[in-house]
């Protein structure tokens, strides 16, 4: 039921919002600012709950993409999507459809959106981050308010941040400039309804679809089989596809042999290359949103990914962290924390396969691509 619809049946009432936060790991600090809106400003909100739907170590372009369905089914009436400030070695900027994806989601599912724009000590101003422009492009477009946090007036800046992540501080400052935009917001029943009542959502042009496939402890690689359902699109927009995982990541995670089968007509093609899930922050275990695979330009029918865990050893030497010992071969090893997810600009029907069957005869593909090996968990296709 979309948000004007549930809260004309509620008694009218200091808080009333469930609020949930979208970002990454300034999102997510626990000293951060969400920590202080919730310990000191949940009146000035006018919520009763803070919930965290966050992606520390990802970006939108993956995190983000999974965690929106699980926000949705949170019951939140209200989020706040902070898409500014997200680590730049790892991952890839969100494009347009994507971020339009999440806007359009969460809307769709009446849930009113707050898009929440930072600086860090290094940007300063929110519009000098390179995915800025997108995200007040789309807000303008769609009605959607915007906050702000501008840092040029902060005195001794470099004692309010670490890196891209402010201390206590810092969020102290996140927070408070928050709340000023925030009383300026029009969150009224009546004001609600009536924005719901004249949206109009644009189709962000990409689609979410999650696979069933748990890797256990034993498993040393998988298999996707997929076809896509519509090829016949006039407007020949080619096809997208990526693959996102949800893992656990660590000292034991492995570099992959990544086998990539594809049939344009009647005849296969394949080719291959390497990905790397361990990164050079694999000193200990985390959770990351995995992009198992991403191809922006895909022409075929039907396609099959093939994964194995290869002999070839990660790049231990780049750690930032000095690490006694690593793990032996028969040691490294995927640990799955749940569904695959496939992002397409198509329809697309894929599902997991046993990957002990026999894969189509082929004739090799060469792909001109550079081996990163050494510090990110990308696959080595790019546009």
């Amino acid at each position: 039921m979309p948000i004007f619809s549930k809260l004309s049946f509620r008694k009218k009432k200091k808080n009333t919002y469930h609020i949930a936060v979208l970002g990454a790991s300034v999102s997510n600090q626990a000293i951060g600012y969400v920590d202080i809106l919730r310990k000191e400003f949940m009146d000035i909100l006018g919520a009763s709950k803070i919930s965290q739907f966050c992606y520390p170590g990802n970006r939108l372009s993956d995190g983000g993409l999974v965690r929106v369905n699980e926000l949705i089914k949170s019951g939140a009436d209200i989020c706040i999507i902070e898409p500014n400030i997200e680590s730049e070695w790892r991952g890839v900027l969100c494009n347009r459809d994507e971020a339009l994806y999440v806007y359009s989601q969460i809307l769709g599912a009446g849930i009113y959106t707050v898009c929440l724009l930072l600086a860090h000590q290094f940007t300063i101003r929110p519009e000098l981050a390179e995915q800025y422009a997108i995200h007040r492009e789309i807000c303008d477009t769609l009605n959607i308010p915007t906050i702000e946090v501008n840092l040029e007036n902060v005195h001794d800046l470099e004692r309010h941040f670490r890196g891209i992540h402010p201390n206590r501080a810092g969020a102290r400052v996140y927070a408070n400039r928050l709340i000023q935009q925030w009383k300026k917001l029009n969150l009224s029943r009546s004001a609600l309804r009536r924005f719901f009542k004249t949206l109009q959502l644009p189709s962000s042009g990409i689609q979410v679809n999650s696979v069933k496939y748990q890797v256990d402890d034993a498993m040393k690689g998988l298999r996707l089989h997929g076809r896509f359902l519509n090829k016949s699109r006039e407007d020949e927009i080619p096809n997208s596809l990526k693959v996102i995982q949800h893992q656990t990541i660590g000292p034991f995670s492995p570099v992959l042999n990544v086998n990539f089968l594809f049939r344009k007509g009647d005849g296969w093609q394949q080719k291959k290359w390497q990905l790397s899930i361990w990164d050079r922050y694999c000193f200990s275990e985390r959770s990351a949103y995995i992009v198992l695979f991403d191809y922006p330009q895909i022409d075929c029918d039907e396609f099959i990914i093939d994964y194995k865990i290869s002999d070839i050893e990660p790049a231990y030497s780049t750690c930032v962290s000095k690490v006694h010992s690593w793990p032996r071969k028969n040691e490294w090893t995927l640990k799955s924390l749940g569904d695959l997810y496939v992002v397409s600009n198509m329809q697309i029907s894929v599902k997991a396969v046993p990957d002990d069957v026999s894969l189509p005869n082929t004739a090799e593909a060469q792909m001109d691509c550079a081996h990163k090996l050494q510090d990110e968990c990308l696959p080595l296709l790019s546009s």
